[in-house]
């Protein structure tokens, strides 16, 4: 197979990945079962850095057919999965949320638009770098 061919079909599947992540995430259960869990596994580990899901597939499908100009598929990838975690991690730092109760009917909608990893980091990386001064 030609690697050019190669390259689009691997942009299309990224695309297809992403519109369905996409629709994981909205309230209406339009992908099933299968949807409602990955997009509430999404919603609690990434917090709002979830909506940058689909826009990576997207990235990635329009970086495979050369419209970002000199953006490679790896450079597109690496600025949507760097922004799924910075957006949240500046939210969790901002609002102060650094402990996240384990019943989700307890978290506040600051607790929600953080989520569990980026509240991790928050807790684990931002008190080291006050015990070194920074």
């Amino acid at each position: 197979m030609n690697p050019k061919v190669r390259h689009e079909l691997t942009g299309v599947a990224a695309l297809l990945v992403g519109l369905f992540l996409g629709l994981t995430l909205l309230p209406w259960r339009t992908t099933g079962q299968v949807g409602l869990v990955v997009g509430g596994f999404l919603w609690h580990m990434f917090g709002v850095g979830a909506v940058m899901i689909p826009l990576l597939g997207i990235g990635w499908a329009l970086a495979a057919f050369d419209r970002l100009g000199s953006v490679s598929t790896v450079r597109a990838a690496a600025l949507g999965a760097g922004l799924i975690v910075i957006a949240p991690y500046s939210v969790a730092i901002v609002t102060g949320v650094h402990l996240i109760p384990a019943d989700y009917a307890l978290w506040t909608r600051g607790e929600q638009l953080v989520g569990l990893i980026p509240a991790w980091q928050a807790a684990h990386i931002a008190p080291a770098r006050a015990l070194r001064g920074e």
